[in-house]
């Protein structure tokens, strides 16, 4: 006989599965439900982290530390520079409202 009786397609998997097995696998379903939820949190944390890690180098190469005293000593020269103005001595407050 070249042929065999045996059917080609299986037929196996039309058989309903035993409970313990649907338990399992459902058992199953959920750890890696679980697992993959835990990766999703890290990466989305990472990410986070990534991006503000980022944003701060960005901040410290737009605003160097040295910026704020700089600014204030480029000021101070600045008015340094200036030319006094010569206020006589005796005028005040009281001088002025009295006249």
């Amino acid at each position: 006989m070249i042929f065999s009786e045996e059917p080609i397609v299986d037929n196996s998997e039309d058989e309903e599965p035993d409970e313990n097995k649907l338990k399992r696998r459902k058992t199953r379903e959920a750890k890696m439900d679980e697992h993959q939820r835990v990766i999703r949190e890290a990466e989305v944390k990472e990410k986070a982290q990534h991006e503000a890690h980022v944003t701060l180098e960005n901040r410290k190469l737009l605003f160097p530390k040295w910026t704020l005293k700089r600014i204030q000593n480029e000021v101070i020269e600045w008015r340094m520079s200036l030319p006094l103005i010569m206020v006589p001595i005796n005028c005040s407050s009281r001088s002025i409202s009295s006249t």
